[in-house]
């Protein structure tokens, strides 16, 4: 009986040929689609930082619990931004001269964030707080 009204259905479905094109040719984009994306997703996300002094490992290990990858650039701070203008990286971080020693001192600190300038501002916001959160847990693993 079941099997009876699923038939009546299906054919009172498919009587409209619109439905039933529709209907295909949805199921084969959704098929289209889910074969096509990618099987993994690269979620690491590349961070520039510049610093005149060395920079302690804790930084990359803050950042890596985060899936933050930070490649440190050496030549100067206008480097640094050349490369975050030219989206080699989503942000660059210049870290003052005093900045380990006030980050282990427990201070407050102004630390430069720089990015695209096409950014929106929901995305600047988001690593802003993301880059706020790991610079309080730096301090705190550095202040004891």
């Amino acid at each position: 009986m079941i099997k009876t009204l699923l038939m009546k259905d299906f054919k009172l479905y498919f009587r409209n040929q619109l439905f039933a094109v529709i209907t295909g040719l949805s199921i084969v984009l959704y098929l289209a689609i889910y074969f096509l994306m990618p099987n993994n997703v690269d979620d690491t996300v590349n961070v520039l930082i510049y610093s005149s002094a060395a920079i302690p490992p804790v930084f990359a290990q803050e950042f890596a619990g985060r899936d933050i990858e930070v490649q440190v650039v050496s030549e100067s701070e206008a480097a640094l931004k050349t490369a975050v203008l030219d989206k080699e990286a989503v942000a660059g971080i210049v870290l003052p001269d005093n900045a380990l020693d006030t980050l282990a001192s427990g201070d407050a600190l102004d630390i430069p964030v720089y990015f695209p300038p096409d950014e929106p501002q929901d995305v600047v916001n988001a690593f802003s707080t993301v880059f706020l959160m790991a610079f309080n847990n730096i301090a705190y693993i550095m202040h004891g």
